[in-house]
């Protein structure tokens, strides 16, 4: 069996989230990287552990100015068009969105999701509490039950790394 670490679906998420930790730095923030996976065939994702409960941590811990938070890093290919609505749209797996919320309640530093969306080149962001309140009902069925959606407009443009300065 094919270590997930070696999947095309790792490479990519791992590629975003390299690209996102160095636009923080390149602004002066200190990260440290929590997305390092474990586990026999390194698949097992990192969590915040309890005496009863594992949570699933997002993937960028950072830090700037005295202030700390969390950031999950999704790479998108292209936002989705979401037919109905005529809207673009992305989503993440809703029992992480779940498991997200509870780790910043838990650790007291605000969560945000960035997603890195490579057909535009551009960093997407917005916090959890954000997200929270705008997540789009009757999104789908089957797949779709497992998933939170939200309008493309919901995420604040953080920068364009195609536009980004080469170093």
């Amino acid at each position: 069996m094919k270590a997930f670490r070696d999947t095309v679906k790792f490479q990519r998420g791992d590629a975003g989230e390299l690209i996102v930790a160095e636009f923080l730095k390149r602004r002066g923030g200190y990260i440290n990287a929590t997305a390092d996976f474990s586990g026999v065939n390194g698949d097992k994702a990192p969590k915040l552990t309890g005496m009863n409960a594992g949570l699933v941590i997002p993937d960028i811990d950072a830090s700037k100015d005295g202030a700390r938070c969390w950031v999950e890093v999704k790479t998108k290919k292209e936002p989705v068009l979401f037919r109905k609505t005529g809207r673009l749209r992305h989503g993440v797996d809703t029992r992480h969105f779940r498991q997200y919320q509870e780790v910043e309640q838990i650790t007291g530093s605000k969560a945000y999701v960035v997603i890195y969306e490579e057909s535009t080149g551009d960093l997407l962001c917005a916090p959890l509490a954000r997200l929270a309140k705008a997540i789009l009902r009757g999104a789908g069925t089957g797949w779709a039950e497992q998933m939170v959606f939200w309008d493309r407009d919901v995420f604040d443009v953080l920068g364009n790394v195609d536009a980004e300065p080469v170093q």
